[in-house]
């Protein structure tokens, strides 16, 4: 998805969304000019410009919040100006710019915090990695700011003129449009007034950005004298590296996506366009069209910096296996089954998976799969004496069809070729293709099919099943990626060793090549000694990696053909179950260990245990044998805790536990067996309706949990929630000779009044349960049998009736509160009882 902004003649259509293919998606009228746009990570669009109101009843505006789909969310009018010009955003906050200064907001709009305030206008705003904050004056504040995360100001330079765009190189040092001239500014401030260098190509204004490489691009507005340069690009010395000339007329803005893709916008040749820049031809090529609507800044989908790819379709696809089947989406929500994988794996057995390449890797004991939805699938009859190496291009001499060989599954005879097609046209059957090896052999065959399309599925062996490749271990249970490797362990016959692959190569298992990408394989122990069972390994993206044993914990930091160490995290705690972790949005890692709940921070940390005093036993209470069990867990993004799953394989009977973050409570949950969980995974889909915390169950379903729905789905039926909780006991009298009594309960449940604007609360009740011992009433409520009385508490709010008059006499005292009828949910806001001592204990 592109996002633009901008303004027609009459004021209408501000945001337009475009699809890859410059079909318009959707348009949004703000009412006035928009200058400036950003997306967040859920596509939510947020665009700052001119006050207006555009009669939708939301009031004056001069910053506007949508959704992905184009509708209103929140909007607000921020600083005391007609205007802002521009925005920016992180993960914490929006920073716009404008007429009054700048201010720094959260994601809601909300709380906002002034950066500088005054009347000069301020033009361009930019944050960098650290939250630091660049900010450009124009008219009289013809100057370069610098902020910390905490709006203290750090430094300020003069810059001569406006400064009307910023973008930040990798180094931290920033470049800035001043006037007509870009300008490069150190990031300690200590450039001298003007910055480091300046240039001024055809003496025109522009606006910057910055790629991945520190190539500078800079963009021509506000000149009309026809055939020059519009698009230039430079180094980090000011030096101009190539540019683009046009036609009279505007390019407004320039956008880089996190591909280094580069993107424009404006009025250039008699139209209101958006274009794509080609960096090795140095031309434009137009993707959307807005007729007369003046483009003036343009985005993409996700995080500005950290986007999706605009000029191509990224795709997501979700998988599942279950019941010997591979299920896979095949469009947005829709699963469907992969029939060449029916049976051929077994699901009785251990099986772990993990995306790399494009492709899904399987380990299943002595199963080792591939589900590949990138390569396309060509096949001949006879291969020839020369096999293509991997990576060997290869072109069709009917077809003109060109493809780069991923793998082959054989290096002779009748072969089946996996690669990735580049061109449009597509290989035909009974062609001649050919291509050159590595050592410069020619490669030639004659196909015996046209190309299959993916996704496909195949055995994974070494690259051509060849033994020159290295031998892959019989039988392994966890896979993961790493740094570039398929790594595999839990290996049965082997279970202290670990195995990497061949970095970017998950076909090559040749060890001790002498070279840094070289397969290795190793354990981790002390020297002399046999060392942990290995049970799981968890990847850090390309820092490091957690090695899980079944008593100790270590990690691998850096690439261990490339001077890396492996070093201790813990050797008096292992991993439960191989799936027992999962990461938190501030990168903290938990285990399920063998002592408690572990959390272990950034940068490695003593592992913390979060159970242990809480529930010291729950470990050993959790019972858990692998032959008869499966324990998963899973960070829930939205609730913001740690669901840990432990489900009976034969059945689906099943306990789990919520551990909720925010208040570090441990809570205990069941549900229908045939909702037992075995899986556990938050799906990044790029269709925000499917991008949801899931849980594949016993019954093969994938469910997800849904806080507007009051009863369980199962397959068969919706089943009621039994929710409650228990106080602890409670000492009914402080003379240890006498009893007291409890009564008189009164209680206030959520929500307002009937028919309210809130949320209302369904009816609670009350079981009172009294023993000589607090342990005694522990085992009452644990029983739920019984109780002295039961009372019910009329929903919602506060009523006159729900105050019982009764009572019950005992040494201790506990209630049980909640909902167990369908179809209901309920809340509460206040419990009160009188407690009073009675007589001689009983």
């Amino acid at each position: 998805m592109i996002f633009a902004c901008g303004k027609d003649n009459s004021g209408v259509e501000s945001v337009f969304a475009f699809l890859n293919d410059g079909t318009l998606s959707w348009n949004y009228t703000t009412g006035g000019i928009i200058y400036g746009i950003v997306t967040d990570s859920l596509n939510n669009v947020y665009v700052v410009g001119e006050a207006a109101d555009n009669g939708d009843g939301h009031g004056t505006r001069n910053i506007w919040k949508l959704n992905s789909a184009g509708t209103f969310l929140v909007g607000s009018y921020v600083l005391a100006a007609s205007n802002l010009f521009d925005i920016d955003i992180d993960d914490n906050y929006l920073y716009m710019s404008g007429n009054g200064g700048a201010i720094r907001t959260n994601h809601s709009l909300a709380n906002p915090s002034t950066i500088t305030g005054g009347s000069a206008a301020r033009q361009a705003i930019r944050v960098d990695g650290d939250g630091n904050i660049y900010l450009g004056g124009g008219g009289l504040a013809a100057t370069l700011t610098k902020y910390n995360s905490s709006l203290v100001s750090q430094w300020t330079e003069d810059t001569n003129d406006s400064v009307y765009s910023i973008d930040i190189l990798s180094n931290g040092d920033v470049i800035a449009c001043a006037g007509d001239e870009i300008r490069y500014y150190k990031s300690d401030g200590s450039s001298a007034n003007g910055g480091t260098w300046a240039v001024s190509p055809d003496g025109a204004t522009y606006r910057v950005a910055v790629d991945s490489n520190d190539n500078i691009y800079a963009v021509r507005w506000n000149d009309n004298t026809g055939s020059q340069k519009r698009f230039i690009s430079l180094d980090t010395d000011g030096n101009e590296n190539w540019s683009i000339t046009t036609d009279a007329g505007d390019l407004e803005n320039i956008y880089v996506n996190s591909d280094d893709e580069v993107f424009v916008c404006g009025d250039i040749v008699n139209g209101h366009n958006i274009w794509s820049v080609n960096l090795t031809t140095h031309t434009l090529t137009n993707l959307a069209n807005t007729a007369d609507e003046p483009v003036y800044d343009l985005c993409g989908d996700g995080i500005a910096g950290q986007s999706f790819p605009l000029s191509k379709n990224y795709t997501k696809y979700l998988y599942a296996i279950g019941n010997n089947q591979v299920w896979y989406e095949s469009s947005a929500g829709t699963m469907s089954v992969l029939d060449a994988a029916t049976e051929d794996i077994d699901t009785s057995k251990l099986l772990s998976a993990f995306e790399a390449y494009g492709k899904i890797f399987i380990a299943n004991e002595s199963d080792k799969k591939v589900i590949d939805f990138t390569n396309i699938k060509i096949a001949t009859a006879d291969l020839g004496s020369n096999p293509p190496d991997f990576g060997t291009v290869l072109t069709g001499g009917t077809s003109g069809a060109v493809m780069v060989v991923d793998y082959i599954t054989t290096l002779s005879g009748a072969c089946t070729l996996y690669g990735k097609r580049t061109s449009t046209a597509t290989f035909s059957s009974g062609e001649t293709v050919t291509g050159t090896d590595d050592d410069g052999n020619t490669v030639s065959f004659t196909t015996s099919a046209a190309e299959t399309a993916p996704p496909h599925w195949y055995d994974w062996t070494v690259y051509g099943n060849d033994a020159s490749y290295g031998v892959m271990p019989t039988k392994v249970r966890w896979g993961c990626l790493y740094r570039g490797r398929a790594m595999l362990t839990d290996d049965p016959d082997n279970p202290h060793q670990w195995y990497l692959s061949r970095q970017f190569n998950p076909w090559d298992w040749l060890y001790a090549q002498n070279d840094a990408q070289s397969p290795v394989a190793g354990n981790d122990a002390d020297a002399g000694k046999i060392g942990d069972v290995t049970i799981s390994a968890i990847p850090y993206s390309d820092d490091y990696m957690v090695i899980c044993g079944a008593n100790n914990l270590y990690y691998m930091l850096g690439d261990p053909a490339m001077g890396g160490q492996i070093i201790e995290l813990s050797l008096t705690d292992g991993i439960v179950a191989p799936s027992a972790f999962c990461w938190d949005g501030k990168k903290n890692l938990y285990i399920l260990g063998t002592n408690g709940i572990l959390r272990i921070p950034p940068g490695f940390g003593p592992p913390e245990n979060l159970s242990e005093f809480i529930y010291p036993d729950f470990i050993k209470d959790l019972d858990f044998n692998p032959s008869l069990h499966r324990i998963t867990m899973g960070f829930d993004r939205t609730d913001k805790g740690l669901l840990i799953t432990k489900t009976t394989l034969d059945g689906g009977a099943n306990s789990n536990w919520w551990f909720d973050l925010r208040t570090e409570g441990l809570f205990p949950e069941s549900y229908p067996d045939d909702c037992g969980v075995f899986s556990i995974f938050h799906y990044d889909s790029t269709n925000p309706d499917y991008r949801k915390f899931i849980v594949g169950c016993n019954d093969g379903y994938l469910r997800t949990f849904d806080v507007a729905t009051k009863n369980d789905t199962t397959t068969d039926s919706l089943d009621a929630i039994d929710s409650y909780f228990s106080t602890q006991p409670i000492l009914l009298s402080q003379n240890p000779h006498r009893d007291g009594f409890i009564g008189n309960i009164d209680g206030i449940t959520a929500g307002g009044v009937s028919n309210g604007s809130e949320s209302d609360s369904d009816d609670i009740s009350i079981r009172v349960f009294v023993a000589k011992s607090a342990e005694g009433v522990i085992e009452e409520i644990s029983a739920n049998n019984n109780p002295r009385f039961t009372q019910v508490i009329t929903a919602p709010g506060r009523k006159k009736g729900n105050l019982s008059r009764k009572k019950t006499r005992g040494r201790w005292a506990g209630l049980r509160i909640g909902n167990d009828t369908a179809g209901e949910s309920w809340g509460l806001e206040r419990i009160v009882a009188d407690v009073k001592e009675k007589g001689r204990m009983a």
